[in-house]
């Protein structure tokens, strides 16, 4: 089930997508943007962060391990944020070889 076929009901998610979206669209130019994990799949609670998923050509100029350092002082969000930042190549590659990255792309909220 995708669930870009239901309305977001968590109000951080909700917000987040109000303040962030575009900014993430003009800046990094996504060719996927999923968002998952609690927020999305269910039950969120105290401790839930917003768990999202970026694919870019925008990445290939950067190191994989500077890429979320850069996009979370740069994002400044009020809830934690965890970001999994990919290449083309390397979203592929997580395809096969993460189950994270599987369910995501399964049960996630596609952005764009």
């Amino acid at each position: 089930m995708i669930m870009e076929e239901y309305q977001l009901k968590d109000t951080i998610l909700q917000q987040f997508l109000r303040e962030k979206k575009d900014y993430i669209i003009k800046k990094y130019k996504p060719t996927k943007f999923i968002l998952f994990g609690s927020r999305v799949w269910g039950k969120p609670d105290e401790f839930s962060d917003i768990d999202m998923i970026l694919v870019s050509n925008e990445f290939n100029r950067e190191k994989f391990a500077g890429r979320m350092g850069k996009i979370l002082q740069d994002l400044r969000f009020h809830e934690h944020i965890d970001v999994l930042c990919y290449t083309h190549e390397e979203f592929e590659r997580k395809l096969k070889e993460s189950y994270i990255v599987r369910d995501a792309v399964k049960k996630g909220y596609n952005v764009i």
